[in-house]
Order: C-alpha cells, then structure tokens, then sequence
C-alpha cells in the first residue's frame, strides 16, 4: 500500500461513514454535511488514485475499502481503539473543505487578551 493512502482511505471512510450513519440533518446543517461528503469521497478518490498508481487493481482497491468499514465502525463506537485520531483525520480531510467548513485559526474576540 502506497505511503499515506491507508490512512486516506481509513479517514476518507470514517467520516463518510460519519456523515452517512448519522441521523437526519436539520434543515441548515444540510448543506454542511454535504460538504463533509464531498470531502470524504475526494479523500477516498485520491487514496484510490495513489492505490492504482500502485498497481492495485479497481477490484482490489475496492476491497480494501469495504474491509475497513466494519473496523472503522468499531473504532467510531469506541468498541476498539481508533487507528487514526480525529485531528489526523480532519487535517486530510481539510485539503478537499472550501475555505468556509475549515476552523478558524483567529483567536476568538471573547479570549482574554494577554
């Protein structure tokens, strides 16, 4: 497996996964959680991407991605200890979020100043 592509494709499928299980979205989180999918499949593509430049087949890149659902789905429930954190996860995922889902970086105006 090629450099940096399991962990895009573990962290593409975990918050696919993420934003897929969860409950129906109201209204205004729609849009957002569309986003998150998007980001999640452009993750997904670039791990393929790497996998395929790899040599791995269309079957077996698919293969790999369906074995880890179920341990991903594991590790989301806390039933085992997650492979990749959040933070790692989010800072992959954060190369495909247009810059308004990205964190903001600026102190917040109700921080105590030094």
């Amino acid at each position: 497996m090629p450099e940096g592509a399991h962990r895009d494709l573990y962290c593409g499928t975990a918050f696919k996964l993420i934003m897929v299980v969860r409950p129906e979205s109201p209204d205004d989180e729609k849009a957002a959680v569309q986003t998150y999918i998007a980001a999640a499949d452009a993750l997904l593509a670039k791990a393929a991407a790497a996998m395929s430049a790899a040599g791995y087949t269309d079957a077996a890149i698919e293969a790999e991605g369906t074995a880890l659902i179920d341990p991903v789905m594991k590790q989301l429930r806390e039933e085992e200890p997650a492979e990749f954190g959040p933070d790692e996860c989010y800072a992959q995922l954060a190369e495909f979020l247009p810059p308004a889902a990205q964190p903001s970086t600026e102190p917040s105006s109700s921080a105590p100043t030094p």
